[in-house]
């Protein structure tokens, strides 16, 4: 406010400094020049002078409003996320050196945004990661604590449950000491100590990990390396990387197999190979092993079991990762094939199915729900709801469609698009998708795994209700206990074989 004040103070002053010397000159004229023809022009060449000058400060007034709109119009686009209608980078003009100041600006702030959301991505998946692994030994701990309750368990049966317990503690202590280790790395509250050491011995620390159970299983752990061979590493690190590599291979090695490691130095670096007679991953899906959760078919893959799911209830499949659950889910649903055996879902056996046949199956016959949605971000929820209809050629029924949507509590949010509903409300529309075909079976793999604990109770409930409005079979994948306790039935899978 007083800057202005000090504008207008100082606009009065020019004007009257002005008026002034207009007065100045006219008494100058009219003392010291007689002759009135040469007044008169004097007096209009003055005139004239004030006139030009008067033009020439309009003209960069109006330059500089000009300049100021085009710079408004452009600090418009960027905020608007567009590019300035009127930016020309190859013209010499202080409008276009201005505007591309301000896209370059512009262009740095949006790469901060855009790195930070790839950062905001990477701490959520760094966190549903985390969540992942400790669900499952919390659950194991939390269902094996209630067994141990009963007074009438045997003594072997406890002491097998306790064994199992303090696995599952094993891997909630190794996940903890993994967070710390990283933690410190990111933080640089420790750094590698390099030094010039025998690579024989770190390998042999390496193998000690894993010795007791490669000789448990009849695994032969071989070394290839010369006692003369020194590197420049960590030999505390590089140890444990090793171990880490180590214990996979002996993981998913058959008993009686081998697990060798070679070293061989080279011109500029030394090579470690460790190769194993395990199962191995094909070369057709070598990129994939950077996937979270990656885990080879081979690695899943059920081991001769049996099982009766019974019509019209809820059963609940739990286990740790890699135990064979999804796989299990996927024979059901007609996604996976049984090497040996037979698939029996609603009366059909799945085995004499050709690829189109099993196709047309799914789409009347089984309903999916997935973690992560699945729903198409173009279409909107009433368009997802239908798509599977759409896919078949087929009409919905408008009474059937009403009771989704009045259960779902979706009648308000038809035309609304997926980014635009919360994470309970794309598992209601994922939901509400699943069962627009009228399904015998509804399968859902982690259906609550992306929600918090408000949301994941009521998607339950959803699932409960709907199921028992219209008498289909649900079968669940969870981590969650207090998921697991809603079923009729609960079945746990490890190392691909049914134990409860």
């Amino acid at each position: 406010m007083r800057k202005h004040k000090n504008i207008k103070f100082l606009r009065f002053s020019i004007l009257l400094l002005m008026l002034l010397l207009i007065a100045l000159l006219l008494w100058l004229l009219w003392k010291f020049v007689p002759r009135a023809s040469v007044r008169f022009c004097l007096l209009a060449v003055c005139a004239g002078i004030l006139a030009a000058a008067g033009l020439l400060n309009w003209y960069q007034r109006l330059q500089i409003s000009s300049f100021a709109g085009e710079i408004c119009e452009t600090l418009d686009a960027l905020m608007s996320g567009r590019q300035p209608e009127d930016y020309h980078p190859y013209e010499d003009s202080l409008t276009s050196r201005v505007q591309g100041k301000l896209l370059q600006y512009y262009d740095i702030m949006n790469e901060g945004k855009l790195q930070s959301q790839k950062d905001k991505e990477t701490i959520q998946g760094l966190v549903s990661d985390i969540s992942h692994q400790v669900k499952t030994p919390v659950a194991n701990l939390r269902l094996y604590a209630g067994i141990l309750k009963n007074p009438a368990l045997p003594a072997e049966k406890r002491n097998e449950f306790l064994g199992t317990m303090n696995g599952q503690i094993d891997k909630l202590d190794f996940l903890l000491q993994s967070l710390i280790k990283m933690s410190r790395l990111e933080t640089g509250t420790f750094a590698l100590h390099i030094t010039e050491a025998p690579l024989k011995d770190t390998i042999a620390a390496a193998m000690s990990t894993v010795w007791a159970r490669a000789e448990e299983k009849g695994i032969a752990l071989l070394a290839d390396c010369d006692s003369g061979i020194t590197v420049q590493h960590d030999p505390k690190w590089t140890a444990e990387a090793l171990g880490n590599i180590l214990d996979n291979a002996v993981k998913y090695t058959p008993g009686g197999g081998s697990v060798a490691i070679t070293v061989r130095p080279w011109q500029f670096y030394t090579r470690i190979d460790i190769t194993d007679t395990g199962t191995g991953i094909p070369e057709e899906h070598y990129n994939d092993i950077f996937q979270r959760f990656y885990r080879g078919q081979e690695a899943a893959a059920l081991d001769g079991i049996d099982l009766a799911i019974k019509k019209g209830k809820f059963t609940a499949i739990i286990g740790a990762s890699g135990s064979g659950k999804t796989t299990l889910l996927n024979m059901l649903g007609g996604l996976d094939t049984p090497d040996e055996g037979e698939v029996i879902v609603d009366g059909v056996s799945l085995a004499g199915l050709k690829e189109k046949e099993l196709a047309v199956f799914r789409r009347g016959k089984v309903g999916f729900v997935y973690q992560n949605f699945n729903l198409i971000p173009t279409l909107t929820v009433k368009e997802n709801m239908l798509f599977p209809l759409s896919l078949a050629g087929s009409t919905p029924d408008p009474v059937f469609f009403q009771e989704i949507l009045s259960l779902l509590h979706l009648e308000d949010r038809q035309n609304a698009y997926p980014n635009q509903l919360s994470g309970g409300g794309q598992q209601r529309v994922a939901i509400a998708r699943a069962l627009i075909a009228k399904p015998s079976v509804i399968l859902a793999d982690e259906p609550t795994g992306n929600l918090d604990s408000k949301s994941s109770q009521n998607v339950l409930g959803l699932l409960k209700l709907s199921v028992e409005t219209w008498k289909q079979t649900l079968v669940i994948i969870t981590h969650n206990l207090e998921i697991a306790q809603m079923a009729d039935r609960v079945i746990r899978i490890e190392d691909g074989r049914i134990r409860a």
